[in-house]
Formats: structure tokens, C-alpha cells, sequence
């Protein structure tokens, strides 16, 4: 019988099963932290296969948008994800939420 330790390790090191394990990773900053573990990793994670791969398993999300606030001057973030990464880079941002029922003037993409 492997030890739990050497099953982990045999897995670790088989590229084709850690692709498919960074493949399934949820955002795009878990790819990122993943591939600060090893130059190893980071050449599986910067592949151009396995990114395209990675973003057609993912399309881009909108995470939030401005709001200009007249009363203050200052542009609102509205986000609109529940995933917990984004309310945190929000907080780390330093945005805030705005009112989600002012209206809409203008849109950029």
C-alpha cells in the first residue's frame, strides 16, 4: 500500500495530470499563485496549449462596473460577482459599493 505523501507525489509529478488539475482551477489568479510554486509549474501554467485550453474552460466574467457619482465626484465600483476572490481583491482595492439602483447615462467597453 502507497503512503498517502508518495500518491500525492506521484501525481505531482505526472505533467499530464497536473495540467488537467491547474486546468480546473476556478479564476485566473489561481493559475497565477499556482504558477509562482515552481519554474516547473510556471512553464505548464504559461504554455500556450494549456492556456487557451484554460480559457475556453473559463471565458472572461464581468466582475463589476463604474458608476460615476455626481453628488461626490468620485467613480463607484459595482460589483456584481458573489465569488469570494472578487469582494476580496474589491477590499484590497480599496473600492467601494455603490447604489445599485442609480441609473445608467453612458456604457464603455
Amino acid at each position: 500500500m502507497v503512503s498517502g505523501g508518495a500518491s500525492m507525489a506521484k501525481v505531482i509529478a505526472d505533467d499530464d495530470l497536473l495540467r488537467e488539475i491547474l486546468l480546473r482551477l476556478g479564476f485566473p489568479a489561481f493559475l497565477v499563485r499556482a504558477a509562482l510554486v515552481s519554474k516547473r509549474w510556471l512553464g505548464l501554467a504559461a504554455d500556450r496549449a494549456f492556456l487557451r485550453r484554460f480559457r475556453d474552460r473559463h471565458p472572461p466574467q464581468l466582475i463589476g462596473f463604474y458608476i460615476n457619482d455626481f453628488l461626490t465626484s468620485h467613480p463607484r465600483f459595482i460589483l456584481v460577482s458573489e465569488a469570494p476572490e472578487h469582494k476580496a481583491a474589491r477590499i484590497r482595492a480599496g473600492f467601494y459599493d455603490g447604489d445599485p439602483f442609480q441609473g445608467i447615462v453612458d456604457c464603455h467597453k
